[in-house]
């Protein structure tokens, strides 16, 4: 899985390095290598069949600690996961919600998978629609109560540093 992640994350951070101009950076291929390969080593070791929760409880707690998680790696300027570098890109460029550029990017691929045969469930929809909305407000939050400095959410867009503490 980390393989095939690290294939997106090369076409993601191609269309971000032609929207922003800018090089493109190699921390996302780090990121998407070792977030596929904790993916196989816990579905190895059944982690979530450990943990005595119902399927759609371990979806809400998934969502949440996905959203929580790509909020904080983000918030660090390190690591930025590719389509979220994108989606933070088009968000500077044309003042989308990132929601939205999110959005755009996980349908396209999930349309891609569906058509060539993968499974699409209810599982898959909504946790793409709850990491989706849940980012943004996580980093709000995060910077405003918890007072944790962002070296990514506004920097990688664009804008200055007067707009993102006008924005808070």
């Amino acid at each position: 899985m980390g393989i095939c992640q690290a294939a997106v994350a090369a076409v993601c951070i191609g269309l971000w390095a032609l929207l922003t101009r800018r090089r493109p950076p190699v921390s996302p291929f780090v990121t998407f290598f070792l977030c596929g390969s904790l993916i196989d080593v816990l579905r190895w070791t059944d982690f979530a069949g450990h943990l005595g929760l119902g399927p759609y409880a371990l979806l809400l707690l998934g969502s949440a600690l996905c959203a929580y998680a790509s909020s904080l790696i983000i918030m660090s300027g390190f690591g930025i996961r590719a389509i979220d570098l994108l989606a933070i890109g088009a968000r500077g460029r044309w003042r989308w919600p990132f929601w939205c550029g999110k959005g755009l990017v996980e349908g396209v691929l999930l349309l891609a998978g569906w058509l060539l045969g993968g499974p699409v469930g209810i599982g898959t929809v909504s946790f793409l629609v709850f990491v989706d909305l849940l980012i943004e407000p996580f980093v709000r939050f995060n910077r405003r109560y918890l007072a944790l400095r962002d070296h990514g959410f506004y920097a990688q867009a664009g804008r200055s540093r007067v707009q993102a503490q006008a924005v808070a």
